[in-house]
This record gives structure tokens, C-alpha cells and sequence, in this order.
């Protein structure tokens, strides 16, 4: 969805203090070096978390990185709520004076998906073909972030994503398995992307998913009811997060 000198823009949503937005900034950095195109495209990569305190600590982290000239290229770390706050919003042209929301080419998901993932299993086992909620609605805000022939990555050691699959606002949907994170050489030298921080062991896998344009996000509304009977708190709810200290239930009120 993007041509002329627009610049691409690619959001990371649940960033947490992951290094995977910086070092897909860098590589993308070497790549437009290797080129011989004087034509280069710019690119804004963008992370986001729900945490200011997470925020802070990337910025801070990755401040002499982001100081740098890189020739209209930017990595940027913002505040992001994927439940409740609108589409973002990005200068559509040179003079940055035009504003659009809907224009992500690419947006990461390292652990964002996961979360609702885990938590709606716990409510929807009585009937899997009943979305969350919560899981609709990061489904939606993503949909609604990306343009019309955006992408949404998710890398996670989950081999099949049935939600992902069966969402309607999607229009294309594969998955493919990255690396190893037991297999030595090769899972070292493919974790350019910093897929294996934290020490994740096991398989990781990219799933990849293109926009459908013509869905609206009342389209699957039937599906974002819970069962009758449900327990509106899952398991770990009141677990707080290691880095920025918010309990679940803390974060949904």
C-alpha cells in the first residue's frame, strides 16, 4: 500500500521492553546502505506498549540510536492502548502537515496476541468457536491500523493460531516456522531480530496475515460474546507484570 516517497510505516503493538523494533530498525538501516537504488524508501518503525514505564526505559535505552541522522529513517517509542485507544496516526506526506490513521504496511506482534490468548482459552473452552472479547478487539484495532494491504506478523511459539486463521478481516493467512531456539548455529545466526531474548527455547513461528479491506468490525460482533456462565477473571489476572508492575486487572480497568 505504499509507493511514490511515502515513507512505510511499521508498528510493533505490546513492544514490553523487547530489542525486536530496534533491531529490525538497524537491519532495515543496513539493508538501505547495501542498496544501489538512489530512489531508497523511508521507513518509520514505531513500538508501542501500554506501559509508560516500559516506554521510558526503550527510549531511554535506545536514545543514542534514535539521535542519530538516518536520512529520514526513525524508530520512535510511544504509549499505545490496542483495547481502547483510536487508530494512530502518521504524516501521510513530505511536509507532514496531512494526517491519516489505517496506513501501517506492517505490524509486529511479539507476546500482544499471546496475553489475550492465554487468557481467553480460559473462558471460551466450553464453546472455541466464541472470540474473547478482548481478543476480538486487538483483532479489530489491528485491522483497523493497517492499510488496505497491510500485513500483521505475530512470532510466537505457537504453531497454529485458530483465531488468526478464522478472523474475517483478514484475507490471507500462512504460517511459517523461523528457527530453533535448541538448534545451535543456525537459531544464533537467524536471531538478527532478538526472537530468542528472554531465553525462549523451542520452536518460533511467524504467522502472517493480510488485510481484508472490505470487513467491517461489526462483521464478527456474534462471536464477541462470552458463554453463559463464564468467570469474568481468568487465571494470573491479578499476576503483576515484571517490568512495569500492572496486574492484569489493573490494566482492564
Amino acid at each position: 500500500g505504499v509507493c511514490g516517497n511515502e515513507t512505510i510505516h511499521i508498528l510493533e503493538i505490546g513492544c514490553g521492553d523487547s530489542i525486536l523494533s530496534r533491531s529490525l530498525f538497524l537491519h532495515l538501516l543496513e539493508l538501505q546502505q547495501r542498496s544501489n537504488s538512489d530512489d531508497r524508501q523511508r521507513f518509520h518503525v514505531l513500538a508501542t506498549d501500554v506501559s509508560g514505564i516500559c516506554i521510558e526505559s526503550n527510549t531511554l535505552r535506545d536514545a543514542g540510536i534514535r539521535m542519530d541522522n538516518h536520512e529520514g529513517n526513525s524508530l520512535t517509542y510511544r504509549v499505545f492502548d490496542a483495547l481502547s485507544d483510536p487508530p494512530l496516526t502518521f504524516a501521510s506526506s513530505d511536509d507532514n502537515t496531512h494526517q491519516s490513521s489505517g496506513n501501517v504496511a506492517l505490524m509486529l506482534d511479539k507476546g500482544c496476541l499471546d496475553t489475550f490468548l492465554h487468557r481467553s482459552s480460559t473462558r471460551t473452552k466450553s464453546n472455541p468457536s466464541v472470540y474473547s472479547p478482548l481478543l476480538l478487539q486487538l483483532l479489530n484495532t489491528v485491522h483497523a491500523n493497517l492499510d488496505d494491504n497491510g500485513t500483521y506478523v505475530v512470532l510466537t511459539p505457537r504453531k497454529r493460531i485458530r483465531e488468526l486463521r478464522d478472523y474475517g478481516g483478514f484475507r490471507k493467512y500462512s504460517v511459517t516456522r523461523l528457527l530453533s531456539a535448541s538448534c545451535g548455529g543456525d537459531g544464533e545466526k537467524s536471531d538478527e531480530l532478538g526472537l530468542l531474548e528472554g531465553g525462549r527455547t523451542g520452536d518460533v513461528y511467524l504467522h502472517r496475515c493480510t488485510k481484508d479491506g472490505s470487513y467491517a468490525a461489526t462483521d464478527n460482533i456474534q462471536n464477541s460474546f462470552t458463554t453463559a456462565g463464564e468467570s469474568n477473571t481468568a487465571a494470573g489476572d491479578l499476576q503483576a507484570c515484571d517490568k512495569c508492575r500492572i496486574t492484569f486487572e489493573e490494566y482492564m480497568k
